[in-house]
């Protein structure tokens, strides 16, 4: 199953033994099936459903804190996004810098024209700012 899907043994082994949701939309189970109509999927169908649902899956860290980039002389450019990785991504920075800015261990702007500082609450989206 783990090479079937492509994906980790503690993602999967976390379906079976807690019932957790694979990719919030899966209920996978070791249990026997008893039911007499059952339609079994091939493993081209599954392996197609899992990559259709991967597509669309966003990760989620409760414990993550929303990362805000705030455009010098433009809030229309300012950036709210999910994680540090997508920060510096969207940048085109990096992230050991952009983390000395967020911790304080930098000062001023970042490029002259980003600061940075944490969100409390989840945020999923990007505004403003093309390219």
């Amino acid at each position: 199953m783990y090479n079937i899907i492509n994906t980790q043994h503690k993602t999967l082994n976390d379906c079976f033994d807690l019932g957790t949701l694979y990719l919030d939309y899966f209920f996978l189970s070791l249990d026997t099936l008893e039911a007499m109509n059952i339609k079994l999927l091939t493993l081209d169908i599954l392996k197609g459903l899992v990559k259709s649902k991967r597509d669309s899956y966003k990760t989620k860290h409760p414990a993550a804190k929303a990362k805000l980039g705030e455009f010098k002389d433009d809030r229309g450019k300012n950036l709210e996004l999910d994680s540090l990785n997508s920060l510096a991504r969207h940048l085109k920075g990096g992230r050991v810098v952009i983390r000395d800015y967020l911790k304080g261990d930098k000062s001023g702007y970042y490029w002259g024209k980003w600061k940075f500082s944490y969100q409390l609450y989840e945020i999923w989206h990007i505004k403003g700012m093309a390219g």
